[in-house]
């Protein structure tokens, strides 16, 4: 049953996303398979397909980004003969969540300022820092930065395809890590000509937790002394019950 209704919904997706571009009189439009994902007990991630019509010849960018968090980098040596963190890097403008599709190579979309403008790709990410550091130092944190964010499948190792199902009619696909943070993130399709910008449609992603999984959640914000006491209690009694489970195993 879920097979079928996926297979109408690709389907009917060319007819829709193109009467919206009919009735807007506008050169794109994006609509996407599911405007919401749902966080419950045994979520492993979920598959995010954005479907767009264009109208006018042009290549394609599509950036999934999440809400902007604070990230302190910080860099560990030895010390006294321990490791211990002797230099940190707060990036203020960082992305829970930044992917990305292209229809061709970023470097033949636009020029840098351009791309920066739009924050299309890695390299034009505007991580701002609280304090002056010198371009050495914030280059080598922010590539920390990064390369953590790639091992956490929280930013792309490269851009995902622009897939055109026909000439005007494309695709992109992306997969959110089951690790994600909830919140609204927004969805930019944008279309180019020439190196500039002649288009761009804006869609809303919703990511929040459903069910238990959102009772308890709300629950330990709501009660936090509560659920700390409650943690414990339930830590001490696991510790207990695994120390008679494996004395009576001794005896």
């Amino acid at each position: 049953m879920i097979r079928f209704f996926l297979i109408v919904c690709l389907l009917l997706a060319p007819s829709v996303v193109m009467a919206q571009t009919a009735v807007t009189g506008r050169s794109l439009s994006v609509n996407l398979a599911a405007d919401h994902v749902d966080i419950s007990l045994g979520f492993n991630g979920a598959d995010l397909s954005l479907f767009g019509v264009k109208n006018k010849p042009g290549d394609m960018a599509i950036i999934v980004r999440g809400p902007e968090q604070t990230v302190v980098v910080r860099r560990k040596n030895k010390a006294l003969g321990i490791w211990m963190n002797t230099r940190s890097v707060e990036f203020l403008n960082v992305p829970v969540y930044y992917d990305l599709a292209v229809s061709v190579p970023e470097n033949e979309l636009a020029p840098m300022d351009i791309l920066k403008k739009n924050r299309i790709g890695l390299d034009a990410l505007d991580l701002g820092v609280e304090k002056n550091e010198n371009e050495e130092t914030l280059d080598n944190f922010r590539e920390a930065l990064i390369r953590n964010q790639q091992e956490g499948g929280h930013f792309p190792l490269t851009p995902k395809p622009v897939t055109f199902i026909s000439d005007d009619f494309f695709r992109a696909d992306f997969h959110v890590p089951a690790d994600v943070p909830t919140g609204t993130y927004l969805i930019e399709t944008i279309l180019f000509q020439n190196g500039k910008v002649i288009d761009r449609r804006e869609t809303r992603l919703r990511v929040a937790q459903v069910g238990f999984s959102a009772r308890l959640y709300r629950f330990a914000y709501d009660s936090s002394f509560v659920y700390g006491l409650a943690a414990v209690f339930m830590a001490m009694l696991s510790g207990a019950g695994a120390h008679l489970l494996f004395r009576r195993h001794a005896l």
